[in-house]
């Protein structure tokens, strides 16, 4: 059958891509590998130090994601009504949370993706999905047009024994959209497309739907990438945070040896067992003891402590390095006595604050594009609308700056109402303050009509 090369590179590409997926989720959360262990090592120190882990790689993901927020979507002039639909179609799927995971997954794993299509009241909807689930096809000739998609997941079986899973399988066309089961319940995903068969639901829907906006309707957000599967953030930075928790262990293990002091003694002779004829310790260190002989010629003595600020001063480096290579700010990853402000701030950031400025465009590009076809969807527009998604500026800046900024804006041309959803508002927040200012308004404005009527009567 046709949908069977289809389906055979989708898994492929699933197998291929699990086990990094696994990787970046983990040390995400923060369940790393124990490295540069010897088996001594591990077998000495395993079971202390299995859970161990000075965690920055959710740091170094969570800060790209925190600084990506969309507003709004602005649209070319004559066109606003579009815009403001765009955004309630954003709101009503509450894309103000969601929008955010897909922004993080991306960093975290490389790739996010978002399905969008009429509900069950036939209006759009916006569908988060992992890169677990998903592959996307593009034009080798074109990177940014997609040919296909899929999707192929697990659902309960409600059938026979009920033991095992069910796998469905979605191909996304830009004129249709095929569906597959596996052939009764399974253990684990199929590696082959021959398991799979057409998909009828309960409701007796057919296994192949029309798609009549001529586009597939899922959307890629590749991390770095344009064209091909992303990359996650924590690519350069896992090398060094496996480094980064051995440096930690192996401070522990000094404070661990150092809590009690290495003594010596010379010129004292310890007793012979005459069962074993094997000489006895002269002394037993402990907490609890103390060196004592009659011997006038013995002298006793104590290691000196190890430094432990040369631990510390590693510690730190390996964060500079985790900064460095992933264009991190070190501010995020590490307190400092001193933190930066104002434009020292702004200097410190400027690569971070391109790096956001990129994913802005990127991600942007797909975000237009979702809500494009979500319009269509709609009825509200037709293909030719063109969206562009307006961000919170990533770049730092003071309360003072930013009402500054915006007041600028105004004086430029821009509306209250979007200089304020710019400076955070809700735009139910805004629509309060702008009717409070209004009533504030009329009321002083009839106060001065009062008092000129009082003056023009006197």
């Amino acid at each position: 059958m046709a949908y069977q090369g289809d389906i055979s590179e989708a898994l492929a590409h699933m197998a291929a891509q699990r086990e990094d997926l696994a990787r970046w989720r983990n040390y995400y959360h923060g369940r790393h590998d124990t490295a540069f262990a010897t088996d001594k090592w591990k077998s000495t120190f395993a079971c202390m130090f299995r859970n161990l882990s000075l965690n920055l790689c959710r740091g170094v993901v969570n800060a790209l994601s925190d600084r990506l927020e969309v507003t709004g979507f602005s649209v070319e002039d004559g066109q606003e009504a579009a815009g403001e639909a765009a955004w309630d179609i954003w709101n009503r799927n509450r894309m103000d949370l969601r929008a955010g995971k897909v922004h993080n997954e991306s960093a975290q794993t490389g790739d996010s993706y978002v399905i969008v299509w009429p509900g069950d009241d036939t209006l759009a909807r916006i569908h988060p999905n992992g890169p677990e689930t998903m592959h996307v096809c593009y034009d080798e000739e074109d990177a940014t047009r997609v040919l296909w998609a899929s999707k192929i997941w697990s659902i309960a079986n409600t059938e026979g024994d009920k033991k095992g899973r069910l796998y469905r399988a979605n191909l996304y066309y830009p004129d249709r959209i095929e569906k597959y089961v596996t052939h009764g319940a399974v253990s684990r995903i199929p590696n082959d497309a021959d398991d799979f068969f057409e998909y009828v639901d309960e409701e007796r829907r057919a296994a192949v739907i029309a798609n009549p906006y001529d586009i597939v309707p899922v959307f890629h957000f590749p991390n770095n990438e344009c064209g091909c599967s992303g990359e996650s953030e924590l690519v350069d930075v896992v090398p060094l945070q496996d480094a980064l928790n051995k440096s930690v262990a192996d401070m522990l293990i000094a404070m661990e040896f150092e809590a009690f002091a290495q003594r010596w003694a010379v010129g004292v002779e310890g007793e012979v067992d005459p069962l074993t004829l094997q000489e006895k310790p002269a002394f037993r260190a402990g907490v609890d003891r103390i060196f004592q002989t009659s011997n006038d010629l013995a002298k006793f003595g104590e290691f000196s402590r190890a430094d432990l600020t040369n631990f510390l001063a590693v510690k730190q480096d390996f964060k500079l390095d985790i900064a460095q290579v992933s264009g991190t700010p070190l501010h995020y990853l590490s307190l400092m006595k001193d933190p930066p402000s104002g434009e020292a701030l702004k200097t410190l950031e400027a690569r971070f604050t391109k790096k956001c400025k990129d994913r802005q465009t990127a991600w942007g590009n797909a975000w237009e594009d979702a809500l494009s076809l979500a319009l269509r969807i709609d009825g509200v527009a037709s293909e030719g609308v063109l969206l562009s998604a307006e961000w919170v500026d990533p770049a730092p800046k003071s309360e003072r700056e930013e009402a500054e900024t915006q007041t600028l804006k105004q004086r430029a041309g821009v509306s209250k109402r979007q200089s304020l959803r710019e400076l955070g508002y809700t735009d139910a927040l805004i629509e309060e303050m702008l009717s409070e200012n209004q009533e504030e308004t009329d009321r002083a404005a009839e106060l001065a009509m009062r008092s000129f009527d009082a003056g023009g009567m006197e």
